[in-house]
């Protein structure tokens, strides 16, 4: 029982990510095209680019997995791999909002 919840929360998971991509890229794709002018193909390709990384997403996970330390280091790795995404994400939004 407790491994069919565990698939259920994960599935549930992947499934909640798939809908709120598919939002946000129908909402990307209509304003870069539609509002701020950009060709389709430069949209095209950046969407397209998003989504194949997609597929790095095990890669990292196994690799943040694997430090060396024990387990105390794994929280402290992610930690600093979260913190840098989000700065990175707060800057992109930033220079987004200044041009």
């Amino acid at each position: 029982m407790r491994v069919i919840r565990l698939g259920l929360r994960l599935g549930l998971f992947q499934l909640s990510l798939g809908i709120l991509g598919v939002l946000m890229l129908g909402l990307f794709n209509r304003l870069l095209i539609a509002e701020i002018g950009l060709p389709a193909a430069v949209v095209a390709l950046a969407i397209g680019a998003q989504q194949l990384m997609g597929f790095t997403r095990v890669w990292f996970g196994n690799r943040s997995d694997q430090i060396v330390g024990g387990p105390e280091a794994y929280a402290v790795h992610r930690e600093e791999c979260s913190g840098l995404f989000v700065a990175v994400w707060i800057g992109g939004l930033g220079c987004f909002a200044a041009g």
